[in-house]
């Protein structure tokens, strides 16, 4: 009954506002110790100060130390523990980055490329599933399985938006090529419009163009006929305590009048990896973005129950995020078993967590299923 009635972005921002006495409290304190914050994010509940680590470790009774991730070998300086003022207990939630360590890797879903042997009739109109194979999926197959219209969107008004990290670029010659091959029915000249934050940006030469970026917005665009496409470009200036850009792209779009309807993420981490403050803190911002009227999509994973990466070392199924936050959508992968059946992916992950309960519409679903396996997989 309620479908559909968004709050505004006043309204959003009235509800997840630090109190007047919790910001008089935090901002007194640093004054105090002589310091000074910039608030990062549209509702004045995220403050970001910058400080050296001599005067973090005195703050914040911490040690700070160098941290070197043995398989990468990249560097964070972190510290085990940190403590805050009893004044603040109640006002400050956590301090970041302290006790949570950066993700050495992003992860990618496990999507092979459309098959160059599909032929011409295959792939200029929406065939039957009988012309779809494991090894050539494209954009006609996945109208064709879902029941999506081919027929070009009408509403100017309706955005989708594709998030790019990790320096991954998205490619206009090479979209242009996809869908000359893969969707001639849609213009030539059909262009994704462009969003860069942190420092972002998309260079056009070829040799530039991610693999990952450049799969999200071809798909995007081939699938979801004429609705206007945006690639946000997330650099690596990042404002948010080495989030890779995460909260950055979220206070972004929170800020703008008109967020996108959707915003589809390939790329996400092990939910072990992230502290649970921080990770509450920003599945709390999606719920923010949601509650504006935006679809927030994330891949689950291409790892199974070992998270982000396959492994055969899995003593206990590891969970990924954002995807496992309740407030977005976790989008695995499938493929067809000959060419009239979908099944799951071997290499999907799922959408549980270790951090957050199950949403009540679910409950249901989850319980008949934990009972189908029995002791299936028992203490993983």
């Amino acid at each position: 009954a309620t479908y559909g009635e968004h709050l505004s972005k006043e309204e959003v921002e009235k509800f997840v506002a630090p109190s007047q006495e919790s910001v008089d409290a935090v901002n007194a304190w640093l004054k105090e110790v002589g310091v000074s914050a910039t608030t990062i994010s549209p509702a004045g509940d995220w403050l970001s100060v910058s400080i050296p680590v001599s005067k973090a470790n005195e703050l914040f009774d911490a040690d700070f130390s160098v941290f070197k991730h043995t398989e990468t070998g990249k560097e964070a300086i972190r510290t085990l523990s940190y403590s805050i003022p009893n004044e603040l207990d109640g006002h400050l939630d956590f301090v970041h980055p302290t006790i949570t360590f950066p993700n050495p890797r992003g992860v990618r879903p496990v999507i092979s490329s459309p098959s160059t042997k599909a032929t011409r009739k295959e792939i200029d109109t929406v065939e039957p599933l009988a012309t779809c194979s494991s090894s050539s999926i494209t954009p006609s197959c996945v109208l064709s399985l879902y029941g999506i219209p081919s027929t070009l969107a009408k509403s100017p008004s309706n955005q989708l938006a594709v998030s790019g990290f990790l320096d991954q670029f998205a490619n206009q010659a090479d979209l242009t090529t996809f869908l000359k091959r893969f969707r001639t029915d849609l213009s030539s000249s059909t262009a994704f419009k462009l969003q860069t934050i942190d420092g972002g940006s998309n260079p056009q030469q070829g040799s530039q163009a991610g693999v990952e970026a450049n799969l999200d917005i071809q798909y995007t665009v081939g699938i979801a006929s004429g609705v206007p496409t945006t690639f946000i470009s997330v650099g690596d200036n990042f404002q948010d305590g080495h989030l890779e850009g995460f909260l950055d792209i979220i206070n972004f779009l929170l800020g703008e009048s008109n967020p996108p309807q959707v915003l589809t993420t390939s790329y996400g981490q092990n939910e072990n990896t992230i502290s649970r403050p921080l990770a509450t803190k920003l599945c709390n911002a999606y719920a923010q973005l949601g509650a504006r009227g935006t679809s927030i999509l994330f891949s689950s994973g291409d790892g199974g129950v070992s998270g982000t990466r396959p492994s055969s070392q899995c003593s206990k199924f590891v969970p990924t995020f954002p995807s496992g936050c309740p407030f977005v959508t976790s989008v695995g992968a499938t493929r067809l078993s000959g060419t009239s059946s979908e099944t799951a992916a071997s290499f999907s992950s799922g959408g549980f967590s270790n951090y957050f309960g199950t949403p009540s519409y679910q409950s249901s679903v989850v319980k008949n299923y934990i009972s189908s396996i029995g002791t299936t997989n028992s203490g993983k």
